[in-house]
């Protein structure tokens, strides 16, 4: 009776896991589209508003050839009134371009935590196992502390990981050079 309980639970366990790993999946995916539409949206404001500032570099030009032209002169054109109309787009580009940066560090922020998430997850799960082996005496309590301590110090030394991995990703350090200090944090053997 104790095999068929065991394989209950283990089954109902693992449905629990699927559910909340399903669960977790669908909710970033919400999170990446609603990013992705905030996104779109003020890229295209950002191309329109470039669109009518192009045009009034154009007009720009245009009265410079125009008085060339009419003058066989070269000074410089009366643009004042252009100029006048270009200041606020290029104030609401800057200010496009920051929204967009915000959004962007908004998505970056929300992936970091989604995998902060699934670190605390992959800890937990692996302690509840790892409790259940020093339970049943398949492991020592030395034992439990070495396996443990790893998850323990990729979940402390989340940033740090984070930050190393990135100068790996830019080029600023090697493979070599990422692993040691991965290995100084102790989650890398």
């Amino acid at each position: 009776m104790s095999f068929f309980s065991n394989l209950v639970d283990n089954g109902k366990n693992l449905g629990t896991q699927i559910g909340s790993a399903v669960n977790t999946m669908t909710q970033q995916m919400k999170t990446n589209a609603k990013f992705s539409t905030e996104k779109n949206l003020i890229q295209a404001e950002i191309d329109t508003v470039q669109a009518e500032i192009n045009k009034s570099y154009q007009l720009i030009g245009q009265k410079y050839v125009e008085h060339l032209i009419h003058t066989q002169a070269e000074p410089i054109p009366e643009v004042t009134d252009t100029l006048r109309l270009l200041d606020p787009k290029l104030e609401h580009l800057a200010e496009l371009n920051q929204k967009m940066i915000e959004i962007e560090k908004k998505e970056k922020d929300q992936h970091i935590i989604a995998e902060k998430m699934k670190f605390e997850q992959e800890y937990q799960a692996q302690k509840e196992k790892l409790d259940k082996a020093l339970k049943m005496g398949v492991i020592t309590q030395d034992e439990y502390m070495a396996k443990i301590k790893y998850y323990i110090n990729r979940l402390d030394n989340f940033e740090e990981i984070k930050r190393i991995k990135a100068q790996y990703d830019m080029g600023i350090i090697g493979a070599a050079e990422r692993d040691a200090k991965l290995r100084q944090l102790g989650v890398l053997s």
